[in-house]
């Protein structure tokens, strides 16, 4: 979801309240990077407070909205998403923690397979060809 917009705390020094110079911005989340700080708050509840992207964890929500309209972001509830349906730009070395839930078994079971065939495969056409060189050798 790149288009979601989110609130980002303008300051060259922010803090978790983003006050002194800064001021709470809304930018487009692909034009975020990994050290500024954004609106999160925790899952459970709580009052929300800025901390920098990187240290966003499955923990927190994200005070986002779609941008230009300010409507609430898709999957969001009272003006929150998860972090981990916000895609942040290129600069960001955020990643969503790993869910077990993520991983395709089927294929993974394939590829098991395939590689099991694979090494199988080597072998049993291996055997012949050392008893060839071996007869050509003798």
């Amino acid at each position: 979801m790149s288009w979601t917009g989110v609130t980002v705390c303008s300051s060259s020094a922010p803090d978790a309240a983003c006050d002194g110079d800064g001021s709470a911005v809304l930018i487009n989340s692909a034009d975020a990077n990994s050290t500024d700080w954004v609106v999160a708050a925790p899952i459970g509840g709580g009052s929300s407070f800025y901390m920098p992207v990187y240290q966003l964890t499955g923990a927190y929500v994200l005070s986002c909205s779609m941008q230009p309209g300010g409507a609430q972001c898709a999957g969001g509830a009272g003006g929150y998403a998860p972090v981990s349906s916000v895609v942040f730009g290129l600069a960001a070395p955020y990643s969503p923690p790993f869910d077990m839930s993520q991983l395709n078994t089927v294929l993974a079971q394939e590829a098991f397979a395939a590689g099991f065939l694979l090494v199988a495969a080597g072998f049993f056409i291996g055997k012949p060809i050392a008893m060839l060189l071996g007869m050509i050798r003798s």
